[in-house]
């Protein structure tokens, strides 16, 4: 992702914006995209996004939409045509950044069609876990339930309480027991192969390690222990069960992985191995514990108390590259 040219959005943004007409397609938007509504859970989202979107060298595009919106506008160009909420966000993102190619746009559809709309072309997709306006209800409404599962790319919800530093300088906002670090949910379906890979190249884009974990359905106390699949040799039920994510691992060889197992309930061993986290990343469907993440009430526990940025992929999303 850090080969990804700075200003790759500039021309097709501002094209688009210079034929603002209702009925005009939104512009295609490359890089990070944020969804914005002003609310403080989407500033959250928006200072997440913009850093991420600095460590990796891509755009970021500001996506605002609403139920009434017209046309597509770019804030550098039509700034006086935007709230000025809206203006604040873009120049403070441009503050905190000063380098990074950033852009506010408008599509002239309500919130879900947006967000897919954007998705089809963006690397990563950004929201924030609560807000107003068209995000209301994100956690337990349709916002969520239509645009996580059904994204063109990986998508992350946001919490308003700043989790750790997102440059990745190393330093944690709160105590965990991986803070800092990457935390990969992973049960060897599909969808956790395509999370896992999205996990890695983040850590190695904010210079930090990867914790893999799987875990193992039970009532009662959670136990954790960390295993070793490469020193357990290659054939070995361990190594055969890790194989796609050692794998993956081998093309970042700066990020140090580590394994774990646990048992307990899924939702809670998760949402206590990622306090501290940069990002935890899931498969939006799997086996055992993980199946129907997405829809049932695993995924709404982990979108709604993990107490760091939550990355969902499903197995059609596209590739972070």
């Amino acid at each position: 992702m850090t080969d990804a040219p700075q200003d790759s959005v500039s021309g097709s943004v501002s094209a688009a914006a210079s034929d603002s007409v209702p009925d005009a397609s939104p512009p295609a938007a490359v890089g990070i995209v944020v969804g914005v509504d002003l609310s403080p859970s989407s500033q959250g989202a928006l200072n997440w996004a913009a850093d991420t979107a600095a460590v990796y060298g891509v755009p970021l595009t500001v996506l605002i939409a609403h139920p009434d919106a017209e046309g597509d506008i770019e804030v550098e160009e039509y700034a006086e045509d935007l709230e000025g909420g809206v203006q604040t966000a873009v120049a403070g993102v441009r503050e905190r950044h000063p380098d990074l190619v950033v852009h506010g746009v408008r599509y002239p559809t309500p919130p879900v069609q947006s967000l897919l709309s954007a998705s089809e072309t963006a690397q990563l997709l950004v929201i924030g876990a609560r807000g107003w306006e068209g995000f209301t209800g994100l956690l337990v409404g349709s916002t969520a339930l239509n645009v996580v599962p059904y994204a063109k790319c990986p998508v992350v919800v946001v919490h308003p309480t700043p989790p750790v530093d997102t440059v990745g300088s190393g330093a944690a906002a709160a105590d965990g027991p991986h803070a800092g670090q990457v935390v990969l949910g992973y049960d060897g379906s599909v969808s956790a192969n395509a999370a896992a890979a999205v996990a890695i190249r983040h850590a190695s884009a904010l210079g930090t390690g990867l914790v893999a974990i799987t875990v193992r359905h039970r009532r009662g106390s959670i136990s954790v222990k960390q295993v070793d699949p490469v020193a357990d040799g290659p054939g070995s039920p361990t190594a055969s069960f890790w194989a796609p994510v050692i794998l993956d691992g081998n093309a970042f060889p700066s990020v140090p992985i580590t394994y774990w197992e646990a048992e307990g309930r899924p939702g809670a061993v998760l949402v206590e191995q990622s306090r501290g986290a940069q990002l935890l990343a899931l498969g939006s469907r799997g086996r055992g514990g993980f199946r129907g993440l997405v829809m049932g009430s695993v995924s709404q526990q982990l979108l709604a108390h993990a107490p760091c940025p939550v990355g969902v992929l499903h197995s059609t999303a596209a590739q972070v590259s």
